[in-house]
């Protein structure tokens, strides 16, 4: 799913943990070049990245360190990306929690685009690599949603046709027997 502008939406419950954790990721095979990547960082804070075309990494933190731990709150997270502004934020139960007082963590308008098309090989969406942990209603939007619509739809199922809606993994349809699961399939452009 490549994308120029984006929301990426998740439900998580994460394990206890000190590493990078992906809940979302779109990412060129040979890594270290993001479309999008929404993940943990080892602090438990909430990030948004990607490569912009001129190599470098944007990316925005929360404020907020993410609850983990079995008996931790599930967290809705969210992050947004808006050409029209040029800004790239991080939500957390539905309120902007993005830091702006961090360098390198977005305080200033990002100057350049992510990258869509990435050569050098195939590209690959993955949900929760790296991540030890519970993932509920994944979300890949491919338009800048606002604050309003996260929240107002964040405790809400889907339909699934809604408008601009790329993916929409609700992880509810499985018969638990493995005959009816999700698969990862590399996705090649």
């Amino acid at each position: 799913f490549a994308l120029g502008q984006f929301t990426l939406e998740a439900w998580i419950l994460p394990d206890d943990g000190n590493t990078e954790r992906e809940i979302i990721v779109r990412e060129l095979e040979s890594g270290a070049r993001y479309n999008y990547r929404l993940y943990l960082d080892a602090t438990d804070h909430l990030v948004v990245a990607f490569t912009d075309t001129a190599g470098s990494i944007r990316k925005a933190t929360s404020t907020a360190t993410i609850a983990e731990g079995a008996t931790a709150p599930w967290t809705h997270v969210a992050a947004v990306f808006d050409p029209a502004n040029l800004s790239l934020r991080v939500f957390v139960n539905g309120v902007d929690d993005t830091d702006t007082t961090t360098p390198g963590a977005t305080n200033v308008p990002v100057v350049t685009l992510p990258v869509r098309t990435i050569g050098d090989g195939p590209a690959v969406t993955a949900v929760g690599r790296n991540y030890s942990g519970l993932v509920d209603e994944v979300r890949i939007w491919g338009v800048a949603r606002t604050a309003t619509e996260i929240l107002a739809s964040k405790d809400v199922s889907l339909v699934g046709n809604d408008g601009n809606l790329v993916a929409y993994y609700r992880f509810d349809d499985s018969d638990h027997t493995g005959t009816h699961s999700i698969e990862d399939f590399p996705w090649s452009y």
